[in-house]
């Protein structure tokens, strides 16, 4: 299961070490003492806040800031949780307005992407060597992330190359 240190009465929870460790160290930074998940069984108002999450997002995984809600089908996906949490990176480093802004473009896109059939997918990502981390959008960031989690070494090489030149 995904994180297992509690905070104040266990309604949402911190990432465990293990995870953070597991996940690494991702292009951006994070304080991960920020990050907070909201998991199926938490009660209270964290729970209702969880299910209403879900609810408008039709049961997608979603980072809304340092808050990450998981539908219980992704409690241990380790990829997933890892693509959220770069939107609490990217929060963190980029603050609301910019983190929430471009955050809303983006899911307008995927709408019409999905529903539409215009343009393209705001997760789809082209690698190229030289690329710096913010010449990716905000999903396509975290799905390179998400990727190479999974095994894909083009994705890794961004990160690693990214990482490497500190951009």
């Amino acid at each position: 299961m995904i994180g297992d240190s509690k905070r104040g009465r266990g309604v949402t929870r911190q990432v465990s070490p293990e995870v953070c460790a597991a996940i690494g160290e991702l292009p951006l930074p994070v304080d991960w003492s920020r990050v907070r998940l909201y998991r199926a069984g938490c009660g209270g108002g964290a729970g209702l806040t969880r299910r209403l999450v879900l609810w408008l997002s039709r049961g997608r995984a979603v980072a809304l800031g340092n808050h990450v809600f998981l539908p219980a089908r992704c409690d241990g996906d380790l990829p997933l949780m890892a693509h959220e949490v770069t939107h609490c990176a990217q929060y963190q480093s980029w603050g609301p307005w910019r983190y929430f802004t471009r955050g809303a473009a983006a899911q307008v896109s995927d709408l019409v992407h999905r529903r539409l059939g215009f343009g393209r997918s705001p997760y789809a990502y082209h690698p190229a060597p030289d690329r710096s981390w913010d010449a990716y959008g905000i999903e396509q960031q975290a799905q390179i992330v998400e990727d190479a989690l999974r095994g894909s070494a083009a994705a890794r090489a961004i990160t690693e190359g990214c990482r490497a030149r500190g951009t």
